[in-house]
């Protein structure tokens, strides 16, 4: 019996001492199963299902994709109220859940708009048809999308019908354009005039030879409804006139006075702006611009009162040898940096321009050949780049003094 006994109290030894000395780190698996087995969604809504603890690739499926879809992803979007099995199969096992979609039709309680404005509305929470009413439809319309549209200030109910329930929201619509009450005084250059609007404005001057004015493209406004342009307007000469600013949409006008006390020009640079100003082009960002293009050179120059900068700016563009040319004035409206050439050569085949000057007073300039650096670095540019500008420079100067005969000056008086 002892001997028994010792047997047993050796064996269980050796078991201890093979645990000690081999130490078990395997664990089981963790159970591969999917996030979810039930879930319910409102209809629009989204959710992300993931299969656990496996790295092999999931393939995502749906029984009723007009109830609830899937993506690849796992990312489940109700459609429709009604059930639905998404299953996520992995290798040769699947494994389910069971989606639930209700419906649960909700709209915005209030939204505030401009005359003009048109903006959609839509009913969150259902997949059925939706039947749209306005209180008062000479105030704001409604199409059966949900489109919606201020037409005179005021305030009107929109009501959504969804089966058996009715969802409203209150629109308060504004005047589109805030009224000026006061003289506007203009020296020299311009005004700006910064107008709220929603669809599209007209401006009309009552004396187009006291000044001109421009309008910009309406961009949408971060502090008020609808959208907000500026009216630029140019003097021309001392005068009085009046200026009319009309809503396209429902006829509303602002009219307001406006006196310009235009000075005589003191400098060229001055004389130039205001030929700029009185007979100028408008580009799109409002500026004034005189160009003339050069068919033979294939090139375009072009002189530009930036009205916002307050600057003039000296442009000439042209194609040689398959390059473009950029050639204009750097430091030109700075008088502690004097006035170089600078250019933008472009090598054919390229994107990227070299930035290339040669400092030089351009007054002085009499179609020397200059010798052109990088613009960063001061490391002359190699024999090609020198002969390009060398060869676009005269030809730059020269269209720039086309440009300024009919104003009675050159390139080098402005400077």
């Amino acid at each position: 019996m002892k001997s028994v006994k010792r047997n047993i109290v050796t064996v269980i030894m050796l078991c201890l001492a093979l645990v000690l000395v081999f130490p078990v780190h395997a664990q089981a698996a963790s159970k591969v199963n999917i996030s979810k087995s039930k879930m319910t969604l409102i209809v629009g809504q989204q959710k992300t299902l993931k299969v656990k603890n496996t790295t092999k690739k999931v393939t995502w499926s749906s029984s009723k994709k007009s109830v609830a879809k899937v993506s690849s992803k796992g990312v489940v979007t109700a459609k429709k109220a009604g059930t639905a099995t998404i299953t996520a199969k992995v290798g040769k096992k699947k494994y389910t859940c069971k989606v639930t979609v209700k419906e649960k039709p909700s709209l915005v309680k209030s939204e505030t708009i401009c005359v003009g404005k048109k903006i959609k509305l839509k009913v969150e929470g259902t997949a059925k048809k939706v039947k749209w009413s306005s209180s008062d439809k000479k105030i704001v319309k409604v199409d059966q999308k949900g489109n919606i549209r201020g037409l005179k200030k005021g305030t009107a109910t929109i009501t959504a019908k969804v089966g058996n329930k009715t969802l409203k929201c209150k629109v308060k619509v504004k005047d589109a354009i805030y009224k000026i009450d006061r003289t506007v005084r203009i020296k020299d250059a311009g005004f700006v005039v910064i107008t709220h609007l929603s669809d599209k404005i007209s401006c009309k001057i009552s004396n187009p030879e006291i000044a001109t004015l421009a309008l910009t493209e309406p961009e949408p406004s971060d502090d008020s409804p609808g959208q907000e342009s500026n009216i630029v307007i140019y003097a021309k000469k001392s005068g009085t006139t009046y200026i009319t600013v009309s809503n396209n949409c429902n006829s509303k006008k602002m009219k307001f006075k406006v006196v310009v006390q235009k000075t005589m020009p003191t400098t060229a640079k001055d004389k130039l702006k205001g030929y700029l100003i009185e007979r100028g082009e408008i580009n799109d960002e409002c500026n004034k611009v005189i160009s003339k293009s050069f068919a033979e050179y294939q090139a375009e120059a072009k002189i530009t009162y930036d009205y916002w900068e307050k600057a003039l700016e000296y442009e000439y563009e042209e194609n040689i040898d398959g390059m473009q040319v950029k050639w204009s004035v750097l430091g030109a409206d700075d008088p502690a940096s004097g006035s170089y050439i600078v250019m933008w050569i472009t090598p054919k085949g390229e994107k990227e321009s070299q930035y290339v000057t040669a400092e030089v007073d351009l007054a002085a300039y009499n179609g020397q050949t200059l010798v052109y650096e990088e613009a960063w670095y001061g490391i002359a540019v190699g024999d090609e780049l020198q002969r390009i500008a060398n060869e676009v420079t005269p030809r730059a100067y020269q269209s720039m003094d086309e440009l300024l005969k009919p104003v009675g000056l050159t390139i080098r008086e402005v400077f």
